[in-house]
């Protein structure tokens, strides 16, 4: 269900839940060039507000254990998310940790959704997935990514997300998706591309013929 109404407490729940996540031996993901957690919890906490602000905010039920930000892709995306989403992100970025990354990883390899948009294949993308503390462990996941894949399969397309740690690309891989595409930022910064392919969608649309 989308999201009517939400509190500022929720909104800081959701970038609680991003600051806390503990990452593996070796990688540091997107938190590794922001000022620290802190940082991470303000900017994601912005970001939820901007998609809040263009509807584009999705939860579980009205209790708001989980929530979800997505979008088709070929939809024009509301210049208050856009305001939210970069302006919170610069303001959490650590600027001397992202350039030193850059220099030595001067180009990222493309991204899956950069392939999909060369060979038009329109698709719906989730950019944020988080389970409030109280509820993490119990479902919510599968529950909360069922929202984006059943406009997956309403619609006929592909439901695209990148993420940034091991643990949760193995658990999207569980609750059904797919990683098939790994691009590196740094040494301790490597984004992986997931994907869940509709069975009726068509073939010049799945992964295996946008890979080619």
């Amino acid at each position: 269900m989308r999201v009517d109404k939400v509190s500022k407490r929720e909104l800081r729940m959701i970038g609680d839940a991003f600051a806390d996540f503990e990452y593996a031996a070796g990688e540091s993901g997107l938190a590794g060039i922001c000022k620290g957690k802190r940082a991470v919890s303000d900017f994601i906490y912005m970001y939820s507000i901007g998609a809040y602000k263009a509807h584009m905010l999705y939860t579980t039920s009205e209790r708001h254990e989980a929530f979800l930000a997505m979008a088709r892709n070929d939809t024009k995306i509301p210049g208050v998310y856009i305001r939210y989403s970069i302006g919170s992100f610069l303001k959490s970025l650590d600027m001397k940790e992202a350039m030193k990354r850059l220099l030595k990883f001067p180009k990222m390899s493309r991204s899956y959704a950069e392939m999909l948009k060369k060979k038009k294949v329109p698709y719906i993308q989730v950019m944020m997935v988080a389970v409030t503390k109280p509820y993490q462990g119990q479902g919510y996941m599968r529950k909360l990514l069922e929202i984006a894949f059943e406009e997956g399969r309403k619609h006929n397309m592909p439901v695209y997300l990148n993420t940034d740690a091991k643990l949760k690309r193995d658990k999207y891989e569980h609750i059904g998706m797919k990683c098939v595409n790994e691009h590196r930022f740094s040494d301790d910064i490597v984004l992986y591309d997931l994907v869940y392919e509709p069975e009726t969608l068509r073939k010049e649309w799945e992964s295996e013929a946008v890979l080619r």
